[in-house]
């Protein structure tokens, strides 16, 4: 059986100047994230379905883009103001 969690999506498309290439995407599971993100992947999932965080669905199972994950997270980050002293 094949290890999900090393699972790869090839994907052609082109460029800008139309020039065919291929990309690879890893996919990562709702347990690879919730490590990421310091949670369980049962709230990596609710969040999911949700729609609160970019994924996709295979059936019955989340699977989420490394880039989306980290693209995603940084577009949440907030910048607090430093306390004068």
């Amino acid at each position: 059986m094949a290890n999900i969690s090393n699972f790869q999506n090839q994907t052609d498309h082109e460029d800008q100047t139309g020039t065919s290439k291929t990309t690879t995407e890893t996919l990562l599971t709702a347990d690879e994230v919730g490590e990421i993100l310091r949670l369980t992947s049962a709230t990596v999932c609710k969040k999911a379905r949700e729609l609160k965080i970019p994924h996709i669905k295979i059936g019955r199972t989340y699977r989420f883009r490394s880039e989306a994950i980290h693209a995603w997270l940084e577009s949440q980050a907030t910048v607090e103001p430093l306390a004068e002293s």
